[in-house]
């Protein structure tokens, strides 16, 4: 006759790899998942049921240093259940010192089955999140916001609302960043992306398109205040006026199509007053070419590789 039963138990371990290896999911060693823990120490307590021709387990787990490729964590709270089909009723946190980060959701075991996850950042390091991305961008701060993922994880789908306060971009500092994205095995939608310097706004809008690298944005970045930093420190003597920026982003990833027009109106250095300048600059084809006028006292045109 067949036979059932639940059974509570408690362990503790320093080494959390090989509680994971009891769950259906194949790990190449020589390549291992982001996720995969690799480090820590802790307790699990939970309860096993066992039926005929099923098992499954609703735990409880606590580890300190936590590390694996993609996470380095003081601590890492939380639980979940597992049987044959997944990881259920997820609720795992993540701590580093004040930081942390969140998941709960639903995971399957099969790469077609839907999931259902949900990621909250509390002033997460944007360095630590760069190997989660498919390509590693220069950007530094705190990340707060929230990511949802859907799909299956053969083709993933999700939304991301992010923000970064101070942030630190290609080496330029921010006060801050906020970002707005949708993304699905086509392409990243780009809903809007904000980077808010002491001289104003730059603003940006498009699509990363999947599986060609394609580019369609648009940005502008309409009443600088010349007078405050980046502008700020271009000159030794002070700065002052209007500036305004605008430009697409087309072609490729690898063959980009770069348009760019800046407008500038009021400005003075010093005591002296300058006229208003108009620049255009296009960048394609590996050439730039340029064309207008810098506050009346140079006339640009031409361009070359």
């Amino acid at each position: 006759a067949a036979e059932s039963g639940d059974f509570d138990f408690s362990l503790t371990t320093d080494r959390p790899a090989a509680l994971v290896r009891l769950l259906p999911v194949a790990v190449d060693p020589a390549n291992l998942p982001l996720w995969y823990p690799t480090g820590g120490a802790g307790r699990v307590t939970g309860r096993l049921e066992l039926r005929p021709r099923a098992v499954a387990s609703r735990f409880a787990l606590e580890l300190e240093h936590a590390v694996s490729r993609g996470l380095a964590a003081e601590r890492v709270d939380g639980e979940m259940g597992v049987d044959a089909n997944g990881l259920s009723g997820i609720r795992l946190t993540a701590h580093q010192g004040a930081t942390s980060v969140t998941l709960g959701g639903e995971l399957p075991f099969a790469e077609t089955q839907p999931l259902a996850l949900h990621v909250a950042l509390a002033d997460w390091p944007a360095a630590s999140l760069m190997p989660w991305l498919p390509m590693s961008l220069p950007l530094a701060g705190p990340v707060r916001g929230d990511v949802e993922l859907a799909g299956t994880l053969a083709a993933l789908a999700g939304r991301a609302r992010l923000t970064v306060t101070p942030a630190t971009a290609y080496g330029v500092d921010l006060d801050s960043l906020e970002a707005a994205l949708r993304f699905d095995p086509a392409g990243v939608q780009v809903e809007r992306l904000a980077a808010r310097l002491p001289a104003g706004q730059i603003a940006a809008s498009g699509r990363y398109g999947l599986p060609e690298e394609s580019l369609d944005f648009q940005f502008s970045a309409p009443g600088l205040d010349l007078a405050a930093a980046p502008f700020s420190a271009l000159l030794p003597a002070p700065l002052s006026g209007v500036g305004e920026l605008g430009g697409t982003l087309r072609g490729r990833f690898a063959a980009p199509d770069l348009a760019l027009t800046w407008r500038t109106a009021g400005v003075q250095v010093g005591q002296a007053s300058l006229p208003d300048a108009s620049l255009s600059l296009r960048w394609s084809d590996g050439a730039a070419r340029a064309e207008g006028s810098l506050f009346g006292l140079v006339e640009v045109t031409g361009g070359g590789p």
